[in-house]
């Protein structure tokens, strides 16, 4: 999807972390437009030596994920716990129009799980591997505290109404959170208008 929005291999790599290790995974991954793949268990030389490879000083701007302004926490006080470097990294990487078509595949996207989610809160098989899924969506969004609902619908034992009240957080985080990232939108089209 990125790929198809006109988002390149350059400007933005992409890098599977995936426990299917065989090759044929791998070729998929790298025919659906990723540059690499690490497996699991992740060995921390390996994530080094990814980073160094695809990382922003490999670009040839060692600047590339930094931001500057004031913070996203530091902008509204009552905002909730967001992965600034996060939304950061991803406003000084994707253009304004791919990173709105994002947020609209997100929203769509956090929708589709969370009913998901509401309909297998009886099913303990199934709604670890929900929450599992939009903790990763969420977190790679920097919308820190609904990925922390998430995880919890991910890794504890839950009744329905303890997941009910983990789907409210989600749904609170989420509004507050893609309101701020809204507003860190306006302002970059403000500055850039100046």
């Amino acid at each position: 999807m990125i790929r198809k929005m006109g988002v390149s291999p350059t400007a933005l790599p992409i890098i599977a972390l995936t426990a299917n290790a065989f090759e044929d995974q791998r070729a998929a991954y790298l025919s659906a437009g990723m540059q690499d793949v690490l497996t699991k268990p992740l060995r921390l030389d390996e994530l080094r030596a990814m980073l160094r490879r695809y990382g922003p000083s490999a670009a040839g701007d060692p600047q590339a994920a930094v931001t500057e302004g004031p913070t996203l926490r530091e902008a509204a006080s009552d905002a909730p716990a967001l992965e600034e470097a996060v939304v950061g990294q991803l406003f000084a990487t994707l253009p304004k129009e791919a990173f709105e078509a994002l947020l609209e595949r997100l929203s769509a996207e956090k929708i589709r799980l969370v009913d998901a989610a509401i309909a297998s809160r009886d099913d303990p098989h199934r709604l670890p591997a929900i929450g599992h899924e939009l903790k990763g969506m969420l977190a790679s969004f920097g919308l820190k505290a609904a990925a922390e609902a998430a995880a919890r619908i991910e890794t504890e034992i839950l009744t329905p109404d303890e997941v009910d009240i983990q789907i409210e957080e989600i749904d609170a985080s989420f509004t507050a959170g893609m309101e701020r990232i809204r507003v860190r939108l306006q302002d970059v089209d403000r500055l850039s208008e100046e």
